[in-house]
């Protein structure tokens, strides 16, 4: 009886735990983040939590782009929690410097954008900041930020207007984007990348043109399925 009982735990345990091991995750742009140099710094990142837990995630970022020192994320520091990120290097260098802090007037929240506290105290000390040292184009680069927020990436490539639909309102946006040379939010260009189709699969290319206008259209009319 023992053996049994002992047997029947173990089993509810380990539905238990296997239960609550469950993890949800948001993908997020750095969107218009503009230096006061007028430089903009570019990423994404993911955030990975236990599910009905937000708060308790972690970040990892996939991608990133920092004027003069490049896209290495083997080489930074990062630190990602729910009001701010920062970046540094690994590496102590005598002749160069990286710290970044990029900070949120609100928390990070999953269907948000959270925007960037660009403001300056009475000393001039910015509460976001750069300090890149040594890079190409950087002398000695010491400042703030003009715009950025942290915003929420739709679920679906060619959802333009983060609606979780695809439909005739994407497709007015992407016109607009495309044939009337409106500038995209970060948001939009990453959702209306979508061409080219290989293998049935959307390849997003990194570049807007009518390949992408024409198969969002298919996507919408069912041509299509990515």
């Amino acid at each position: 009886m023992s053996c049994k009982f002992n047997s029947l735990l173990f089993s509810v345990l380990f539905i238990f735990s296997i239960s609550n091991s469950r993890a949800d995750s948001v993908d997020y742009i750095l969107d218009n983040v503009v230096m006061t140099n007028s430089l903009t710094i570019t990423g994404i990142f993911t955030w990975t939590y236990p599910t009905g837990d937000f708060e308790n995630g972690s970040g990892t970022f996939s991608d990133l782009t920092i004027p003069g020192y490049g896209s290495d994320l083997t080489g930074l520091n990062i630190t990602i929690d729910l009001t701010s990120i920062e970046f540094s290097l690994k590496a102590n260098l005598d002749n160069k410097s990286l710290d970044i802090v990029l900070r949120l007037l609100t928390p990070l929240l999953p269907t948000q954008s959270s925007v960037m506290d660009i403001s300056q105290d009475s000393l001039g000390n910015y509460a976001s900041k750069y300090d890149l040292i040594g890079y190409v184009g950087y002398t000695g680069a010491v400042g703030g930020f003009t715009s950025g927020s942290i915003t929420p990436l739709p679920t679906m490539l060619g959802d333009l207007n983060s609606d979780s639909n695809i439909n005739v309102a994407d497709l007015v946006i992407a016109m607009n984007i495309i044939i009337n040379d409106n500038p995209p939010s970060a948001v939009q260009f990453y959702a209306l990348d979508v061409a080219p189709l290989i293998n049935g699969a959307s390849t997003p290319d990194g570049v807007l043109n009518a390949a992408d206008l024409l198969l969002l259209s298919r996507k919408i009319l069912g041509q299509v399925n990515f």
